[in-house]
């Protein structure tokens, strides 16, 4: 059976390396450390738990398997002073006294894997909780792979918690044939006992498991503020892009009707220019009316596609817009010596941001 267990990192050498590989490795270290931190961190590890049990009426047996310490697994000697200090504490001494199933052992060792486990979702959730900071305080980004591997490793966990329940389901449900005879005869309890510990350990991995949906969902929203903040800095580079274009178009705007009449002057045809020469006062007198009319018109329709409601805007005042805000920058004038605004109607309003 896999679990998984929180250790503390080694010292490295190197200096530490914050780039993920593109690659997600569910079956590999999982290192919890702040983002921009270089402080020792806590690295999620896979361990191996591996058990072959012999029961017997007089004596059992219980042989482990350990993995190379080159992977970092629980060791002999671990797993030894864990079973040890069990079976001294009070609650497991008095059921040891109770029953006679040396299975008690076995479902010992398998509390040893559900501390391992809770640990492990404890340090993740204060990992999740320094992302969710992060993020909130700082548009970053690239926090979008590092919360990626996470819930690729959360959900690689819960295959891992449904096969202890399964493992601990098996222990409760295989009976001990030395104590069968003893217990049905009411000598022995430990049937009744051996099941109430194995409930007790279903219900702890229940909870592991609704754990670890909440942290899988608090990711997935971390994930989505980062992906929302991102979307939000894009509209506003779009919105800017927009105001760019739209003055670059009020600037063509200004010039169109001066390049207008500059090419009907320079047209050699007798109906415009019948042999006489234009001067610079004729260009300039024709091109002014021409640019107020052009600016009058399309401020007139930007009125009413700007407006709130484009309904509400008559033809009349959309070709009025000219004095509604001479009669604007007068009461700003005014009330910046009086101290007294007057207030204009909704319709002015809108007429006036439009302009």
């Amino acid at each position: 059976m896999t679990f998984i267990r929180a250790i503390d990192e080694e010292p490295q050498d190197q200096p530490i390396n914050d780039q993920e590989s593109t690659a997600i490795d569910v079956h590999g270290d999982l290192t919890l450390r702040p983002p921009g931190s270089t402080a020792a961190a806590k690295v999620l590890v896979s361990d191996l738990l591996a058990i072959h049990m012999v029961r017997a009426p007089k004596n059992s047996t219980l042989i482990t398997y350990h993995p190379p310490r080159e992977t970092r697994g629980t060791d002999a000697e671990t797993l030894h002073s864990r079973v040890y200090y069990a079976g001294a504490s009070v609650y497991w001494s008095k059921l040891y006294a109770q029953a006679t199933d040396p299975t008690f052992v076995l479902v010992a060792t398998l509390w040893y894997a559900l501390y391992a486990w809770d640990q492990t979702f404890e340090f993740l959730y204060q990992h999740i909780c320094s992302l969710e900071e992060t993020v909130i305080g700082h548009n970053q980004v690239k926090l979008t792979q590092r919360l990626h591997v996470i819930r690729a490793h959360l959900l690689h966990y819960e295959s891992l918690l449904d096969n202890f329940k399964k493992s601990v389901e098996f222990v409760r449900n295989t009976p001990n044939c030395s104590t069968v005879h003893a217990q049905q005869n009411g000598m022995d309890k430990s049937s009744v006992l051996l099941e109430k510990e194995c409930n007790i350990l279903i219900e702890q991995i229940e909870r592991l498991e609704k754990g670890r949906q909440m942290q899988n969902m608090r990711v997935q929203n971390v994930m989505n503020l980062v992906f929302s903040r991102v979307n939000i800095e894009d509209t506003r580079v779009t919105v800017r892009d927009s105001a760019i274009m739209k003055q670059i178009a009020f600037l063509t705007m200004v010039f169109l009707p001066a390049t207008f009449v500059a090419g009907a002057f320079g047209m050699n045809v007798s109906e415009i220019n019948p042999g006489s020469k234009p001067t610079l006062l004729n260009y300039v007198s024709t091109i002014i009316p021409l640019t107020a009319v052009t600016i009058w018109i399309v401020v007139a329709i930007q009125v009413k596609y700007q407006s709130d409601n484009p309904d509400e805007v008559t033809v009349w005042s959309r070709l009025t817009w000219p004095l509604t805000f001479a009669r604007y920058l007068f009461v700003r004038v005014r009330s910046s010596f009086s101290n007294s605004r007057r207030r204009l109607s909704p319709s002015e309003r809108r007429m006036l941001s439009a302009v």
